[in-house]
């Protein structure tokens, strides 16, 4: 299921980008919106070395659910993205 996901692959539309961090360019998100949620891809399309840290209990991450993707967690409940690293939420919407 993980193999079979290329991000490269992804048709992007740039109007769903969305910059989730104002002060690094290289983690955007990607949604697709469906019927009852969104699917978010969080990327790190950095060409430096360094891991990016996200807040995962920020924003709609408090109420995703992490499907696929390759990332870590740390003690600190951040999701960790190495460059060129993915995470696949599924987003719950408000009703």
């Amino acid at each position: 299921m993980v193999k079979e996901f290329n991000l490269t692959n992804e048709k992007f539309e740039e109007s769903k980008i969305v910059k989730l961090d104002s002060t690094n360019p290289y983690v955007v998100a990607y949604k697709r919106i469906l019927k009852e949620f969104d699917i978010i891809i969080l990327g790190n399309f950095s060409n430096q070395e360094q891991p990016t840290f996200i807040e995962s209990d920020n924003s709609f991450l408090k109420y995703s659910e992490i499907i696929l993707g390759e990332f870590c967690m740390n003690s600190y409940n951040q999701i960790i993205l190495l460059p060129f690293g993915y995470a696949v939420f599924k987003y719950f919407k408000q009703l």
